[in-house]
């Protein structure tokens, strides 16, 4: 019997079997590797062992014991802890208020926020964590940022079990090899630890075993180094996949369809670029030198100087309206926060940005929404019940599809893709990539930024590399390695 068990869990959401007799377990000191598609019921497990959704059947076991996890604050009391995909962060509260924000001595408005404030810095410096401020509101502060603060709060307190949900998808290459050295760190103590990632090769370095699970339940068990690459792909999809990367193409065609020339603001320092017809261009170097920035400048969504020309057409881009106005669209950094409503359904989050298409004598036309949200599920192979669910319902890929249609749908000339592929499983990622291709054979073009160097490297025939807000390396054919783009990133190559 193994330390930790998980056994016959089923769960079903209307028709929808998200769980199937599942089974799940683990022994002290493992670092178990849960892998498969984005619906293939990971999400669903851990929120049942999380206390979130409850099972329609099965039990959970740790230690010989049975688990209380008919709520989060039970599972948490039980010695489960959770850092899940989407971030649970108080925007408006500090850095250590988020930390400590679970504690249960006295009602948190009691609380001195400069206790909190001493023993953020005291568990920081146990953590080996110098770049946070326990002062500072996190909706000030990047994506990366928040999602280290995630980690942080899921330790702060002891625990059995530590599940970690697309946890790296975010974090910077220096804060990842940071996770890794915890995550080895707190196995050693004998702890419990959950890696839920697409990224393969960080599932092969870090996880002592992996488990696969495909259609809601557990179809594969494997020591690590037991199973290739392409192996565990093909024990995730059911079948072989072959042509991960489509095959490169020479679609560029002369005419430039973005110029950007000396493009400034707080964080940016000149940026200038020219995007041609037919071309996928990539934008690298480590989260928060600048991409985020120049991706929403080029968007409207702040303010900049310098010169933007679309189509050989000088705008001011002073509002996301006036970019798509223009054939602009952009898929964002954090999905939840800004691509999506989440309450909303799929239908009406898609649709969101084309309404005035589909508005007639002051009407809005339900039958020519309905019929062009569903052309789109279809093309991006959307899994969901119906149209009407609520997207917040949806796995992280089907979220990230939804974005994606909301923004194909407004039939946009110049696509801006920020990091698009975080979170989705390989399926899903291979497809996002030939829509990528496809979207070029069309005349149009795709400004491509992503902390995936593999993905620059096989889906980009140039590549700018950013650092401290400014292109540091511009890399072209034979140039665009992984070695190459890793170089730049860290100020050690020049333009």
């Amino acid at each position: 019997m193994a330390d930790f068990e998980m056994r016959g869990i089923s769960k079903s959401f209307g028709n929808v079997h998200a769980l199937i007799d599942a089974d799940f377990s683990a022994n002290k000191g493992d670092i178990m590797g849960l892998l498969g598609e984005n619906g293939a019921g990971k999400s669903t497990l851990i929120k049942v062992l999380a206390g979130v959704v409850k099972a329609d059947s099965g039990k959970v076991e740790l230690f010989g014991k049975p688990v209380d996890h008919s709520t989060p604050k039970a599972a948490m009391h039980a010695g489960i802890r959770v850092v899940h995909q989407e971030l649970s962060l108080v925007r408006s509260a500090t850095v250590a208020e988020n930390i400590f924000i679970t504690e249960d001595e006295k009602p948190f408005s009691r609380k001195s926020l400069k206790n909190l404030n001493k023993r953020a810095l005291e568990l920081f410096e146990t953590l080996d964590v110098d770049d946070l401020d326990p002062s500072a509101y996190v909706g000030t502060l990047p994506l990366a940022s928040c999602q280290k603060i995630e980690i942080i709060k899921a330790v702060a307190f002891d625990f059995d079990v530590l599940v970690l949900d697309e946890a790296t998808s975010a974090l910077t290459e220096k804060d990842t090899e940071w996770l890794f050295r915890l995550m080895e760190q707190l196995a050693s103590q004998g702890k419990i630890l959950i890696f839920i990632s697409h990224r393969l090769q960080e599932v092969n370095r870090i996880c002592t075993r992996i488990i696969v699970y495909r259609n809601g339940t557990d179809v594969r068990v494997a020591e690590k180094d037991e199973l290739t690459t392409d192996e565990i792909v093909t024990e995730m999809l059911g079948r072989k996949m072959s042509g991960y990367y489509p095959d490169k193409e020479n679609l560029i065609q002369d005419r430039v369809m973005l110029h950007v020339e000396d493009l400034r603001n707080e964080t940016l320092n000149g940026i200038s670029f020219d995007l041609h017809a037919g071309e996928i261009l990539g934008v690298g170097g480590l989260s928060g030198q600048g991409q985020a920035a120049l991706f929403e400048a080029l968007y409207g969504a702040s303010k900049c100087t310098g010169t933007i020309e679309v189509n050989g057409e000088k705008v001011r881009m002073t509002h996301p309206a006036a970019a798509l106005a223009k054939g602009i669209a952009l898929v964002p950094e954090d999905r939840a926060n800004e691509g999506l409503v989440l309450p909303l359904s799929v239908k009406e989050n898609i649709s969101l940005a084309s309404l005035s298409k589909f508005v007639k004598g002051g009407l809005l036309n339900f039958k020519a929404e309905r019929e062009a949200v569903d052309e789109m599920i279809r093309e991006l192979q959307i899994k969901t019940d119906t149209p009407e669910v609520p997207v917040v319902n949806l796995s992280g890929g089907n979220q990230q599809k939804v974005v994606l249609a909301k923004q194909l749908l407004a039939k946009p000339d110049i696509l801006l893709m920020y990091d698009i592929t975080r979170g989705v499983d390989v399926g899903t990622k291979r497809e996002m990539f030939n829509l990528m291709v496809e979207h070029c054979r069309q005349g149009k073009a795709v400004l491509f930024f992503s902390t995936d160097t593999e993905e620059l490297t096989h889906m980009c025939s140039s590549v700018y590399v950013m650092y401290e807000g400014r292109f540091k390396a511009h890399l072209e054919g034979s140039e665009i390695t992984a070695e190459n783009i890793i170089r730049a990133s860290v100020g050690e190559a020049a333009i």
